[in-house]
């Protein structure tokens, strides 16, 4: 009996029933066994042909058994967990007990009412505040306990980024902001734009002045934008600059006297006061130091500013140092004028007639422009001084960019980056760079930073009495109350959330006592496969005995783990423990990292790896398996890429359940750093999350006429969707026209296979059917720009089935 090698199932069985009772029977007439010639019944109901059958029942019994022995002897056939888990041991391996999924959150502090320009008090939230989900249907609540203390802020509640922006200075632009609203301006309007030059030097020309095309007032912002047609040409500095408003127009006294001309001359002075041969009023030249309005207006006052204009002339600026009233008789009227003394010479080219005087100036409050970019990046300029600190997390929270009003609040963690110029405090403002950008743009106007965020794992802590410790006894192991033991992603793997002490002196946890000294003060932990944790110590060779006491051995845990744990965004949001002064909580993002213990699969694959990495990383090969028998990754895929002088690895994984792996995730540093402690310092790794490929498949099935032909598609369904499955696929892996029609003959009753239509789903839409449908396998991509290795996967909703007709 021989079996090749890689076999799903092996053959160990030397007989069946039937066989050994066929050999039976073929003895007793065997012609070298003279005694059984005279036996020649063959009937079942005789006692010697009754007694072989029941032989050979006895013999398919303990051949069955004998074979399933076999199975459970080697790894890849073995089916029993408990024989899975023994054979892993003799190599090394414990199959992964889970992980406990972590997450991010977010305090909101009350605003407490203290005294002007006195900041509130911090909230300490220590660590151990248990937050609890809120769970949707078929949900069990998961409780989330903080793992290091925070001081939480109410001012850090919601930090604004800068929203608006001062410009350098007012040249080319068409518009400028006003803070508040209701200022009474229209189209047609003349603004003034003064520089802190003119103001006080009266022959500077540091000013323009320009008519309003536009005014667009905001009361959410509580600010108007007015807007005008021709830019501006000078570079007048924003800094010192205002802005005014001319409330009124009005032309010269004397801009409508009549012509001397049309005067009777007779038995008057006219001659006097005219000149009759030109037709024009003595003195009816302008002035330069004054201008006289055609009437009074008391709400021109000294200080202010006055505009003359003249078609075709410049015009001309000048600051009111003086404003009288008078009664004025000439040019043939008489009126109450105001004259406005000047600062500076009126041109002689001005005339009264045709020249128009802006005055009544109000001054505006300008201020920055409201900033329409979106928040998006590594870097960002808070709207505040903030004490923040290098590698502290901050929540943003905002709508998309582009959403309309009233859009879905979208969140995110990110950490400040480690390094000293990660936050810049200055003039006001924060700017803020991160570790990763941030990934989408958010709206400016309604985005936000929370810094009261604090890490927490999945697990509610507990502690107890484990027992009695005894010096005369061999590797005592105790059994954990409570049930599951917490265990978190670590840099060397899976870390127990046990605390042992002895005599209120902590003992350490290790993976194993082999190699333990018969002082160490060490223990291991196990889990077994009710999902219990076994707590076993030394036997005073390998590890130390316990010591002798009453209820002295005690133990600090937490409870909880697995893929439960994977709440949504915003389910965390029950506090079971408030801290004095926090108003509510909820996680900015999904928790992650939740896996549950091992499945067989994937513990069978993972075992072998181990022996052939050693726990060195030296090939391709090495970093693959490596980074397949890390916990929390389900598959990785390792290419070479270039890297300056030498050559790196693009290594792409994937966790379970198509799980991201980025930088947002433990685990990718975790891998990172076991990877550079296991591998040569000179072999550089650049780890990379999966892309995940979608099938769009469509069929046409013959069923066997005798079938029902619902059934059929049904197999056909669980077969495909279990072979596109991400336990069943590698990263890179092609598919193909014949692997679908292969797979799906394998279903009973599948007479003939029709496929209309087979292509990833962001393929061409013009495209029904990809003969070979690629997946980049990780590397080097268009542009020798890095990608990751793809996986393609097909979806129940993806996948269309028809009876061929």
């Amino acid at each position: 009996m021989s079996n090749a090698p890689g076999l799903a199932e092996i053959r160990y069985r030397v007989g069946r029933h039937s066989s050994v009772k066929a050999s039976i029977l073929r003895g007793l007439a065997d012609h070298n066994l003279p005694a059984l010639a005279g036996l020649g019944a063959r009937d079942d109901v005789d006692p010697t042909i009754a007694l072989a059958d029941g032989f050979a029942c006895m013999a398919e019994v303990l051949t069955f058994y004998t074979e399933r022995i076999a199975h459970e002897s080697f790894l890849r056939t073995a089916v029993e967990r408990l024989s899975i888990v023994e054979l892993s041991r003799l190599i090394g391996y414990r199959p992964d007990p889970g992980v406990a999924a972590e997450a991010w959150l977010a305090f909101t502090v009350e605003e407490a009412r203290t005294l002007p320009h006195q900041p509130a008090r911090p909230v300490q939230v220590h660590v151990g505040t248990q937050v609890q989900s809120v769970p949707g249907q078929n949900e069990l609540p998961v409780t989330f306990e903080t793992v290091a203390p925070i001081e939480a802020r109410a001012e850090w509640n919601a930090i604004p980024p800068v929203r608006s922006q001062w410009p350098s200075e007012l040249k080319g632009r068409t518009s400028l902001t006003l803070a508040r609203t209701g200022h009474r301006l229209n189209p047609g309007d003349r603004l003034l734009m003064l520089g802190s030059a003119r103001a006080t030097q009266s022959s500077s020309t540091d000013w323009e002045v320009r008519a309003l095309s536009g005014v667009e007032e905001d009361s959410a912002t509580d600010t108007t934008v007015v807007t005008w047609d021709v830019a501006l040409t000078k570079a007048i500095p924003v800094s010192g600059a205002t802005v005014h408003v001319f409330r009124l127009r009005a032309p010269m006294f004397g801009h409508n006297a009549p012509s001397p001309w049309l005067l009777s001359t007779s038995g008057t002075s006219l001659g006097n006061l005219a000149d009759l041969a030109t037709g024009t009023w003595n003195n009816f030249a302008l002035p330069t130091d004054r201008v006289d309005l055609d009437q009074a207006y008391p709400q021109v006052v000294k200080n202010g500013w006055v505009l003359a204009q003249q078609q075709g002339q410049s015009d001309h600026l000048a600051r009111v140092s003086g404003v009288s009233l008078p009664s004025c008789s000439d040019f043939g009227l008489s009126a109450k004028i105001t004259r406005v003394m000047l600062d500076n010479t009126l041109p002689s080219t001005f005339e009264r007639r045709s020249s128009v005087v802006y005055a009544q100036s109000e001054q505006l409050p300008l201020t920055a422009d409201a900033l329409t970019s979106a928040v998006e990046g590594d870097q960002v300029v808070l709207d505040t001084e903030v004490p923040l600190v290098s590698g502290q997390p901050l929540a943003v929270q905002g709508p998309a960019a582009g959403a309309p009003l009233g859009a879905e609040l979208l969140s995110e963690v990110v950490r400040i980056a480690a390094t000293a110029d990660a936050v810049v405090v200055a003039s006001g403002r924060t700017t803020v760079r991160f570790v990763r950008a941030l990934s989408r743009a958010y709206d400016r106007t309604s985005t936000t930073f929370n810094a009261n965020v604090a890490p927490a794992i999945e697990g509610a802590g507990v502690g107890e009495i484990l027992g009695s410790g005894d010096a005369t006894a061999v590797g005592q192991a105790f059994v954990l109350k409570q049930q599951p033991l917490t265990w978190t992603a670590g840099a060397g793997g899976r870390d127990a959330q046990l605390e042992v002490r002895v005599d209120e002196v902590a003992w350490d946890h290790r993976s194993s006592l082999f190699g333990a000294g018969a002082e160490d003060r060490v223990y291991t932990v196990e889990t077994r496969d009710d999902g219990t944790s076994l707590v076993r110590f030394g036997d005073g060779v390998e590890g130390a005995r316990l010591p002798t006491g009453q209820a002295n051995v005690r133990a600090r845990y937490r409870t909880g783990l697995g893929a439960d744990g994977n709440v949504r965004t915003g389910q965390l949001t029950t506090l079971l423990s408030r801290p004095l002064g926090i108003a509510s909580v909820a996680n900015p993002a999904p928790a992650m990292g939740g896996e549950d213990p091992e499945p067989l699969t994937q513990a069978r694959r993972n075992a072998p790896v181990t022996v052939r990495t050693l726990d060195r990383v030296v090939s391709r090969l090495d970093v693959e398996d490596y980074a397949r028998a890390y916990p929390g990754v389900l598959t990785a895929s390792a290419a070479w890429i270039p890297t300056g002088s030498s050559r790196g690895l693009a290594l792409t994984v994937m966790g379970p359940g198509g799980a991201l792996i980025d930088a947002s995730v433990p685990t990718y540093q975790n891998l990172l750093d076991a990877l550079r402690s296991a591998s040569d310092t000179s072999l550089a790794v650049t780890l990379l999350s999966h892309v995940p490929v979608f099938l769009t498949l469509a069929l046409r099935v013959l069923p066997d006429p005798d079938r029902v032909a619902e059934a059929v598609l049904a197999d056909v369904r669980r077969l495909l969707l279990d072979a596109f499955g991400l336990e069943s696929r590698e990263l890179g892996q092609r598919t193909s026209v014949d692997e679908v029609v292969t797979l799906a003959h394998r279903a009973p009753g599948v007479v003939a296979v029709d496929v209309e239509r087979l292509r990833r789903s962001d393929a061409p839409a013009d495209v029904d059917v990809q003969h070979r449908v690629p997946a980049h396998p990780g590397g080097l991509g268009p542009a020798n720009a890095l990608q990751p290795a793809e996986i393609i996967t097909l979806r129940n909703e993806d996948l269309t089935l028809e009876v061929l007709t």
